[in-house]
């Protein structure tokens, strides 16, 4: 394929936000569009000074109160911020029609299919872990790390409400525990918040299920294997600790990378499971799985 200008790339990428009705088989061109200037740029034809004067031009064409807008302006500064994750929770759509459709088309990705199906996942292991508890004994204590809106916990909670549960949600976002304090409201009495980043996070006990939805995949292997040796020390004995990993198969990674500069690392699972031997955790049973559309996988590690 001849490389173009990015000048021509631009255009047409304009055409699409502002002229045409994103419906149908526009739809499958714009996709069309992001794949072939994410082989472009993998194949060196797209400088990244280029690729990044393209996402200057979206940033400026998307208005930041949609999904799109949001996530290339990137408001709170980071990728995939508590707010944005939360309007993927609840599928939120613009008032006006014409930006509706973009923000339909965003929550339609399977890669965001894939997070909604992250939060059912940690709301099913919450509602696993209390019907395998006896109430009798001490409380079942729950670390969420990078806890972000804990809508997952909020949910869990209009229907359970478990005296028997203890959560500490450890997030660095001080604006994240806000707004999750607010959307908890009166269900949030056992919900401790830590404001800290988790890597300087020193518990004051052991927990019976560690959850990291989101943490690493932002981590190379070398710090993935540092920080799950050191999460998996704050295990009680039969304790789990679940991890959510964006796998290699996910097929949105070219609409991350073009659209919106949102990196994370892609892992398969044989090396996910090279990591976590070579962490020195082979003896904990483990389980590795994807959800439904392998966009994101689930390593469950238990201690016996």
């Amino acid at each position: 394929m001849a490389s173009e200008p990015i000048d021509s790339f631009i255009l047409r990428l304009k055409e699409f936000i502002y002229t045409s009705p994103f419906e149908g088989e526009v739809v499958n061109e714009f996709m069309s569009l992001i794949a072939e200037i994410h082989q472009d740029k993998e194949e060196g034809k797209l400088s990244k000074s280029n690729l990044g004067l393209l996402q200057k031009q979206a940033n400026l064409a998307f208005p930041v109160h949609t999904m799109h807008g949001h996530a290339i302006a990137r408001p709170r500064v980071y990728s995939g911020d508590f707010e944005l994750i939360d309007k993927i929770y609840t599928q939120y759509c613009s008032h006006s029609e014409h930006w509706a459709a973009w923000d339909r088309h965003f929550h339609s990705l399977p890669t965001f299919i894939a997070v909604r199906n992250r939060k059912a996942y940690f709301q099913k292991l919450l509602e696993k872990s209390l019907s395998g508890f006896s109430t009798s004994s001490s409380s079942f204590k729950v670390l969420n790390l990078l806890s972000g809106s804990c809508r997952p916990i909020k949910e869990f909670l209009q229907v359970h409400n478990p005296e028997s549960m203890a959560f500490d949600c450890v997030e660095v976002d001080r604006h994240a525990i806000e707004y999750a304090s607010g959307l908890l409201g009166h269900l949030g009495s056992s919900v401790r918040f830590v404001n800290q980043n988790v890597f300087r996070f020193k518990p004051e006990t052991t927990y019976d299920l560690i959850w990291a939805g989101g943490l690493f995949n932002y981590l190379d292997d070398k710090l993935f294997m540092h920080m799950l040796k050191h999460v998996a020390s704050w295990m009680s004995p039969g304790a789990k600790l679940a991890i959510g990993i964006v796998s290699d198969t996910n097929p949105n990674i070219d609409y991350l990378e073009v659209l919106f500069d949102w990196r994370v690392y892609h892992r398969s699972t044989d090396q996910v499971i090279s990591l976590v031997k070579e962490a020195g955790l082979g003896s904990l049973s483990q389980k590795l799985f994807s959800e439904p559309l392998n966009a994101i996988q689930f390593l469950e590690l238990v201690k016996q």
